[in-house]
């Protein structure tokens, strides 16, 4: 996961620096929504990347916590902000995001999804990336199930929280589920 943020942090430079928007008169303009993004450690040490990147290059970053309910108008935020770059964790409201393209499109926004590998085919989107979720679960419930049998004796209760929440956190918690012998 940390890996993912750190080369999509590096794919936003390409993109910015592919874009060629930018002049000294008007700085680029990126766009960020991420779920957790002001309470998640992963999040806040690549917000803290590249709010030092926007200021060393002399960017302007316009950050926003993204929910479910307040998707469109964070976009739309970004659109009438003129951002050149959006980047948007899609699995979210997959829906949502997918009704805003055609604007991107429109307006020129060069967009960069996270979390998902739905938004390919539009023309706008410049990068995605995802991972396998039931994998990244599974290889979560493994190392967990390895702490859990050597640090504790009997039987260890835990749960997955949002699991139903969106196709993202329900692939992952059925790849934790699926580890075999791990007293969960």
């Amino acid at each position: 996961m940390k890996k993912m943020l750190t080369l999509l942090l590096a794919v936003l430079l390409l993109l910015a620096m592919a874009t060629g928007v930018a002049t000294a008169e008007e700085p680029l303009k990126i766009g960020i929504c991420v779920m957790s993004w002001n309470s998640n450690p992963i999040f806040i040490d690549a917000g803290n990347r590249l709010r030092a990147l926007a200021e060393e290059e002399g960017y302007e970053l316009f950050e926003k916590e993204l929910t479910t309910d307040t998707v469109i108008t964070t976009l739309e935020t970004f659109i009438s902000a003129d951002c050149d770059i959006v980047l948007v964790q899609a699995n979210q409201a997959p829906d949502a995001v997918a009704s805003m393209m055609d604007r991107f499109a429109d307006e020129g926004i060069t967009v960069a999804v996270y979390d998902s590998d739905e938004f390919t085919d539009y023309a706008c989107v410049a990068y995605s990336a995802t991972c396998d979720n039931y994998t990244a679960g599974y290889e979560l419930g493994k190392a967990a199930a390895e702490w859990a049998n050597e640090n504790i004796d009997g039987h260890v209760y835990a749960g997955v929280i949002n699991r139903e929440s969106n196709e993202t956190f329900r692939f992952r918690g059925i790849g934790i589920e699926d580890v075999p012998d791990c007293n969960l």
